[in-house]
C-alpha cells in the first residue's frame, strides 16, 4: 500500500507518512451515521496542498450504488482544506463534522465510483467525498489508509517549523 501511495504522489514511499488506518463497517438503512460531503485534509492538516497526501479506499466487497458506493465532486481534488469548516463540535457521544461548506460544492459535479472488492481507489487527501447510503440487505466493509508527504514544505511540522523562534 506505501508503494501504491508513492507512485500516486510521485514521491518514495520512504517519505510518507501514515495519518490513519480505519476499518469501516456500514450498516443497511443506516441514516444515523451518514456523512456529509468532507475533505479529510480538513481533519488531521497534515498537508496544505490537496496533492501531498493521499487517501486509499479499499472495498472488501463490489461496491455498487445499492450498497453506497464513494461518492465524488470530480475536479475539486486541487482544494485545499479551507473550504471546509466545523459544522459540529465533538462531544461524549459524538465527533467532530468538518464538511466542505456548499458555496464550494456547487461548482463541481458529484459521481458515484464503483470499486470491485481488494482494488483501491487513490484519490487526493482534499478531494470532496462522501460514502453513499447503503440500501442493500448486507454490511460494507471498507478499509482507508491516510498518508501524508512528510518532506513537502506544506507538511504541517515543516510550516510549524518556520513560524518557530528556535530557527
Amino acid at each position: 500500500m506505501h508503494k501504491l501511495a508513492g507512485n500516486f504522489l510521485n514521491v518514495d514511499e520512504t517519505q510518507l507518512t501514515i495519518r490513519s488506518i480505519t476499518f469501516r463497517m456500514d450498516p443497511p438503512n443506516d441514516k444515523r451515521n451518514l456523512y456529509g460531503w468532507h475533505q479529510d485534509s480538513a481533519y488531521d492538516k497534515f498537508n496544505f496542498y490537496s496533492k501531498n497526501g493521499a487517501i486509499l479506499w479499499i472495498p472488501l466487497i463490489d461496491t455498487t450504488k445499492k450498497n453506497g458506493t464513494l461518492m465524488i465532486k470530480e475536479g475539486s481534488e486541487d482544494s485545499n482544506y479551507n473550504c471546509s469548516k466545523v459544522f459540529k463540535k465533538r462531544t461524549n457521544l459524538h465527533s467532530k463534522k468538518i464538511l466542505v461548506q456548499k458555496k464550494y460544492l456547487k461548482k463541481y459535479k458529484s459521481k458515484h465510483i464503483s470499486v470491485k472488492k481488494n482494488n483501491a481507489l487513490v484519490t487526493y487527501n482534499g478531494l470532496f467525498h462522501k460514502s453513499g447510503t447503503n440500501t442493500s440487505k448486507k454490511f460494507r466493509f471498507t478499509i482507508v489508509i491516510r498518508y501524508g508527504n512528510l518532506f513537502a514544505k506544506d507538511f504541517i511540522y515543516r510550516r510549524n517549523l518556520k513560524t518557530s523562534s528556535i530557527l
